[in-house]
């Protein structure tokens, strides 16, 4: 189990976050990279993405660990929910 997720258990939501962004920031920016190009657009997406994965007592990344089984890895899946995010950025 990731650490970012055993302290989100663990009631310590900000040392989730942190621990969250630590493992998948990169990954992120690499996602959001795929669709916006410009720096200052690409930090405000980023912004947009991790406001919408905190929202509601991580609600998002809480779905994914709800015990279910799946069939993509986690780095899948928060790649589709970044890009869906990074799209829904740039429709507004």
């Amino acid at each position: 189990m990731d650490r970012w997720l055993v302290q989100l258990e663990a009631g310590r939501p900000e040392a989730a976050w942190d621990a969250f962004l630590d493992r998948y920031r990169a990954l992120l920016f690499a996602a959001i990279r795929h669709y916006v190009r410009d720096y200052d657009d690409v930090m405000d997406v980023f912004t947009w993405v991790c406001e919408s994965l905190r929202a509601d007592d991580f609600r998002r990344l809480r779905q994914y660990s709800a015990g279910q089984e799946h069939r993509a890895r986690f780095t899948t899946w928060l790649v589709v929910v970044v890009r869906n995010l990074t799209v829904d950025w740039l429709r507004r």
